[in-house]
Parts: C-alpha cells; structure tokens; sequence
C-alpha cells in the first residue's frame, strides 16, 4: 500500500464537483475503485475521472435513465452493477484500492457492510455522508479493533 499525501493546493487546483474524488483517482494507474450506492451517478462519474482505473459502481436500483441523460454510459472505464453490494463475497475487496461508501445511512447497514469486509481490505475507504456524531463514534469503535492502521476522511469536507 502507498502513503499518500493530500496536497490541498492539488486538490482546489482540480476543477468541478467533488474535486478530492478525482484528486484521488489521479493517485492510482490501473487501480480498482468500488463505489456502493450510486444514486444518480455523480461521483461515480468523477471516479472514473482517470481513464486508467476501472470503476465499479452497485446500487440496489436501476438508475439507467440517470446514466443515459448525463453522458455516463459512454465512460469506458465505468461499469454499472445492479446488485445489493452485500451479496458481494467479502474476501474480493483484498484487490480493491479504494471503497466509497454512499449507501444506506441508517446506522446499520454500514457498519455490517464494514464488519463483512474488514479482514479483507486494505485499501482506503471513503465514506459519504457521515455527519452523525454517534454513528461515527461506533464506526470508530469497529475501526479500533482492526489490526492494522487506518485513517479516515469524511468526503463531506473534501467536496
């Protein structure tokens, strides 16, 4: 695993809409990005900012109407999975660089997605929408009981 290092004058010097995603695609040549949630498609669009990375995005729903209307059927390096991702055998994630996790914000759903996944990912998680103080305090106590380092970024002040 690489350290990187976020350079903020990098990151603002990146146009458009969530700028640290494409920032931090740029980081990785030929790397696997997994995004969980897609909604309308947006960040996944700005995941596969680097046309050399591979961008896999789940969602439960179909949002092929989204896709069609912003032009993002026409991204190569971006393939569309309809699926629930916990259906996805949890010891694929060790290929994985980077997981975004947009997906149900209930308080439940990440955090069995994460215990499923934990013993398996090494790579960098980032995770939308994480401006709950007592869900964060248990995704932090899940954390700590991994053995190995991890630093987290909520992409809600890197957008």
């Amino acid at each position: 695993m690489k350290t990187l290092t976020i350079d903020v004058d990098e990151v603002k010097n990146v146009d458009g809409r969530h700028r640290f995603y494409k920032w931090l695609a740029m980081q990785f040549n030929g790397g696997l990005i997994v995004e969980m949630g897609t909604g309308p498609g947006r960040s996944a669009k700005c995941w596969a900012f680097n046309k050399t990375n591979l961008v896999l995005t789940y969602d439960i729903k179909d949002h092929l109407s989204d896709y069609t209307k912003r032009g993002f059927n026409k991204l190569c390096n971006l393939l569309r999975i309809v699926k629930d991702c916990n259906e996805v055998g949890p010891e694929w994630f060790s290929k994985v660089d980077i997981i975004y996790l947009d997906i149900n914000h209930n308080g439940t759903d990440e955090e069995r997605f994460l215990q499923r996944i934990a013993p398996y990912f090494k790579g960098i998680l980032v995770m939308d929408d994480v401006d709950c103080k007592k869900r964060w305090c248990k995704l932090y106590d899940l954390f700590n009981g991994l053995e190995r380092e991890l630093h987290l970024l909520p992409s809600s002040i890197c957008s």
